[in-house]
């Protein structure tokens, strides 16, 4: 049969043992290499006739990487200008999945100086979002005082905090 001195690396199980193998014939034996965590592993590799000799060995070597899950928000930063107290505005931000895999966005905060001045519109968490895709979520802003309105908004990864932000501003008028 063929063997792995690591449980991280997998032989190809299609093939039947004891194979049967004429002089001069070949097989083709795939590895599998299933990293649990970052960084270097090592396998041997073996081939074991069936009268327990060992044929052949061949050295394996993998590297586990960690999967990167990071979102982008746009844009940046939002005016939503002077609007009138009491009047409700809303805008759109897009955060798109730029990293290697399948993020779900679980919820959202608003911080800073008036988050309470900020509402999300319609939007259903939790949301998964595929690499690549995009999401938009609505931002309202519903001042009942007058003046500069200002938050950070910041999406929620089942993962952790997403890295950016958008800090988003109104000013009250009477």
């Amino acid at each position: 049969g063929a063997t792995s001195t690591n449980p991280l690396f997998s032989v190809d199980s299609s093939i039947n043992f004891p194979l049967n193998l004429p002089i001069g014939q070949s097989v083709p034996l795939t590895a599998t290499f299933t990293p649990v965590a970052a960084g270097a592993q090592s396998s041997a590799f073996s081939v074991v006739l069936q009268s327990g000799q060992l044929q052949s060995s061949t050295a394996l070597q993998g590297t586990g990487v960690l999967k990167v899950f990071q979102v982008s928000q746009a844009p940046a930063f939002y005016d939503f200008g002077s609007v009138v107290v009491g009047t409700p505005v809303e805008t759109s931000l897009t955060v798109t999945n730029t990293g290697d895999d399948t993020v779900t966005l679980t919820g959202f905060t608003f911080t800073g100086a008036t988050p309470s001045s900020f509402k999300l519109g319609t939007f259903t968490f939790p949301f998964i979002l595929a690499k690549a895709a995009s999401a938009i979520i609505p931002i309202r802003f519903f001042e009942r005082g007058v003046g500069l309105k200002q938050a950070v908004f910041t999406v929620i990864l089942d993962q952790g905090a997403a890295q950016n932000v958008t800090v988003v501003q109104g000013t009250s008028i009477g």
